[in-house]
């Protein structure tokens, strides 16, 4: 046993890694419940979306999603001599691309909660972001406002049972 102790670095370091480890296990289980929370969110959007995409071509999309992907991830450019926005193609269903995804859409609605405030700037500035850039995707997003955003937080959070700032 005092081997396995000295091995490890002691028994404060032994007891940290466990600290550690719990906390991850626990940020982990956290980052479940707000991506399920955020997610159900979305789906909920379903009933007034964004806009409904037809292939063309008579192209049909039926990759669908695997069991621990909710979403289909378009590749998209708008512009190119055309109207609207044109898909040019589609990401293999992962769970890494839809946590990514998820992530970045949490943090630009946190960030979007500050608009119209002195914190906006300071919010875009510590996540790296365009403050034009997050203003047009509130818009595209159905949050025009700060109102908008936080009451998605709000219903996220409330679902969640956790704490979104």
């Amino acid at each position: 046993m005092p081997d396995f102790i000295r091995e490890r670095g002691g028994i404060d370091a032994i007891r940290k890694a466990e600290a550690n480890s719990e906390t991850t296990k626990s940020a982990a289980s956290n980052n479940k419940a707000l991506h399920k929370a955020l997610s159900n969110q979305l789906l909920e959007r379903c009933k007034t979306p964004l806009g409904v995409v037809e292939f063309g071509d008579g192209k049909q999309h039926t990759i669908g999603g695997s069991g621990d992907v909710t979403f289909t991830y378009l590749i998209a450019v708008s512009g190119y001599g055309k109207p609207g926005v044109q898909i040019v193609g589609t990401i293999y269903p992962s769970a890494q691309i839809e946590q990514m995804a998820l992530n970045l859409y949490s943090t630009v609605s946190t960030v979007a909660a500050h608009e119209g405030t002195p914190s906006f700037w300071e919010a875009c500035n510590e996540y790296g972001l365009n403050q034009d850039m997050v203003l047009r995707w509130m818009k595209e997003n159905g949050l025009p406002t700060s109102k908008h955003a936080k009451a998605l937080l709000s219903k996220v959070r409330d679902e969640s049972n956790l704490s979104v700032t």
